[in-house]
């Protein structure tokens, strides 16, 4: 991830101390962690120790908050009240400078919540939860979160923090002041990877959003392979875990909130950005074929679903990209350039297609 066309930003949910040198070295910035309650899994939780591996290694970070992702969970009045004071707590811990934001995670579909079975419990299809929708469950929803960020605003502004949202489009519209009657309650936005999802794409394309969470769970070697528990032992991180979400900002702004141990907030240059958004490119197909070679009659080896982005690593006369996916500064395979957007300045809107 060290050339310049590669991403810069990531997020994850374990202590990245002990590799903060190593992700230097990869080319990245700024890593985004995690607040969140107490009992969180182990190292979730942006530590002192880790800000200072982190600082010390040149590197910026922001923070994001994330207790539970599902609609239903909003609607307990409860929960903002305690997420709100847990965020407030770590940033305390670790000192996070004020006039900085802490983003707060409503990471599902809005229109969307858990359905449940004739004994009254939520179930899952194929792995993941039964859901349902209609006007009255987006309305529910939209009141529950919009509460919750209302209050967390409430919350943050006396104290200097300003509130951020990562989620679906419509919810940062919701939140962002641009939903009807609704006043705005958060100031930066970090659109989820899941481009099906509520208005993603319309936001996406109004330009009015900070990150761009483009790829999520790449493996990668700057997970450590353990950690060390508060009692001394050594713990291993399961292989499969040790991933990272990459993210893109918006070369419209310098700041999505990024910030360091003493208080300054480096920025991201404008055309650093612009870059890495014009070298990589959305399929406009339900799969966009990547094959083995230039010829599109060889070998099929994997495809970029709808909505999904890859890096173009060379540009042809015959019609053909080579690509690179899940971060790889590698050609992995070729597209056919009909198949795919010439950058990502406009997200396809889902779905579009019927290919």
């Amino acid at each position: 991830m060290a050339d310049m066309t590669g991403a810069r930003i990531f997020d994850c949910d374990w202590s990245v101390a002990s590799t903060a040198n190593a992700i230097k070295a990869a080319g990245i910035k700024s890593v985004i962690r995690y607040y969140s309650v107490s009992g969180a899994h182990p190292t979730k939780i942006l530590s002192k120790d880790e800000l200072a591996a982190l600082d010390n290694a040149g590197l910026s970070v922001a923070v994001v908050f994330e207790n539970g992702g599902q609609a239903d969970l909003f609607y307990d009045p409860q929960k903002k009240i305690d997420d709100i004071s847990a965020a407030l707590s770590c940033a305390d811990t670790i000192h996070q400078p004020t006039g900085t934001p802490i983003y707060f995670a409503a990471d599902f579909d809005i229109a969307y919540r858990r359905k449940k079975n004739a004994d009254g419990n939520y179930y899952k299809v194929g792995g993941d939860w039964a859901l349902e929708t209609s006007a009255d469950i987006r309305a529910e929803n939209e009141q529950a979160i919009y509460e919750y960020f209302q209050y967390a605003y409430e919350q943050l502004t006396p104290k200097n923090y300003k509130v951020g949202v990562y989620g679906c489009g419509r919810t940062a519209d919701l939140v962002g002041g641009a939903a009807e009657g609704r006043a705005k309650v958060a100031e930066f936005f970090w659109l989820s990877a899941s481009v099906s999802y509520s208005d993603t794409a319309g936001v996406y394309n109004s330009g009015k959003w900070h990150l761009f969470q483009n790829m999520t769970e790449v493996p990668s070697h700057l997970i450590p392979a353990s950690y060390t528990d508060e009692d001394g032992v050594v713990h291993t991180i399961d292989e499969s875990s040790r991933t990272i979400d990459t993210d893109l900002l918006n070369d419209l702004y310098e700041d999505f909130g990024q910030w360091r141990k003493d208080g300054s907030r480096p920025p991201y240059p404008s055309a650093d950005s612009k870059l890495v958004l014009a070298n990589r490119a959305f399929s406009i197909q339900k799969v966009a074929a990547v094959f083995s070679t230039p010829d599109p009659g060889s070998a099929t080896i994997t495809s970029i679903p709808y909505g999904r982005n890859a890096r173009i690593l060379e540009r042809r006369q015959d019609g053909i990209v080579g690509v690179g996916l899940h971060e790889s500064s590698n050609i992995v395979g070729y597209c056919k350039a009909s198949d795919l957007t010439v950058d990502l300045t406009k997200m396809p809107v889902w779905p579009t297609v019927d290919a």
